[in-house]
């Protein structure tokens, strides 16, 4: 009998122990995703974040300045709209004076056309990389010197030359403003200067067409004066551009 009880309390030793050590185990064995959260939670780097003065969040810019840079971007628009049809106005003295035909005429508006649609694919991601304002500086700047280039042009070449220049810098009026609007009003406010943007750019071509129409049918101007005249106002738009 106490055979018996002495290998029944041996077997039971034996298990308890065996126990014991089970729990020990599972007490300093740890889990693996703890040691991994462990491990993740001392490799994070915590960054700053930038705080903006309120003066020069554009959100916090007053009325007054929002809408300025709301009409000076919007001109240039305009003006973009405006010298595709005006340059077309043009043709019949261009024709005359520089001995080229209708046809040849037709290349100054499709390279104009032609860059303005293809530079925005390559030029997008300046304006988010060194800023808007040096973008459109620069743009309304080259717009500029295309307008003198042409009024100043001895043959057709030159003239095609000068309009895919043009095309390209004039491309950042279009494709830029919206994005510029979206900058500093808030989306609740942002209806009328869209708006305001739409039509602009909506009623370029026939501002352009009346206007540029109206020299051309002066025969002291003609083709050479749509381009000075649309110089004074992009050089105003720059000069604007700059105070801003």
């Amino acid at each position: 009998m106490a055979e018996s009880l002495s290998k029944v309390q041996a077997i039971l030793g034996i298990h308890t122990s065996a126990s014991s050590a089970t729990v020990a185990d599972d007490t300093e064995r740890t889990d693996p995703l703890e040691n991994e959260k462990v491990k993740v939670e001392e490799d994070v780097i915590e960054i700053p974040t930038p705080q903006l003065d309120a003066d020069i969040y554009p959100y916090n810019f007053s009325k007054r300045k929002k809408w300025t840079i709301t009409v000076v971007a919007c001109s240039f628009t305009l003006l973009v709209s405006a010298s595709t049809t005006s340059f077309t106005s043009g043709y019949l003295s261009m024709m005359r004076d520089l001995s080229f035909t209708y046809t040849q005429a037709i290349v100054g508006l499709s390279t104009y056309l032609l860059a303005f649609a293809v530079t925005p694919l390559f030029t997008s991601a300046f304006s988010e990389e060194f800023g808007r304002q040096p973008l459109y500086i620069v743009s309304v700047a080259l717009f500029l010197l295309m307008h003198v280039m042409i009024a100043l042009a001895p043959n057709i070449a030159v003239i095609a030359v000068a309009r895919i220049i043009q095309g390209a810098a004039g491309s950042a009026g279009v494709t830029m403003v919206a994005g510029t609007i979206a900058d500093i009003w808030e989306p609740k406010q942002r209806g009328l200067p869209m708006a305001f943007y739409s039509i602009l750019a909506f009623s370029g071509n026939g501002v352009g067409t009346i206007a540029a129409g109206w020299i051309e049918a002066n025969p002291k101007l003609e083709w050479k004066w749509i381009q000075w005249i649309s110089m004074m106002f992009v050089h105003f738009l720059l000069l604007t551009n700059l105070s801003c």
